[in-house]
């Protein structure tokens, strides 16, 4: 899956907010605030990372979410109808 480009949002360290940056700064900013020895995967796996965050913000911005208590309702279920077995 290609990543998406667009708004990014990093962790600001000294704020704790978030400051918004378009795609070339996030990158920038990201291999900056990585160590000096990462790999290909690291940065990789990092943008991973913020692309699922952006994922996530924009389903919550679209109302797409479901309730916690509905989640652990289900998972009970579930693990409730794999201890019978």
């Amino acid at each position: 899956m290609p990543l998406r480009l667009g708004t990014w949002y990093l962790p600001d360290t000294h704020l704790r907010s978030y400051t918004v940056l378009k795609t070339k700064e996030t990158v920038r900013a990201l291999l900056e605030r990585l160590p000096d020895n990462c790999t290909v995967e690291d940065v990789l796996y990092q943008l991973y990372v913020l692309q699922e965050v952006e994922r996530g913000r924009a389903d919550v911005a679209a109302g797409r979410t479901i309730p916690h208590s509905r989640v652990a309702d289900e998972l009970r279920r579930k693990w409730l109808l794999g201890a019978a077995k």
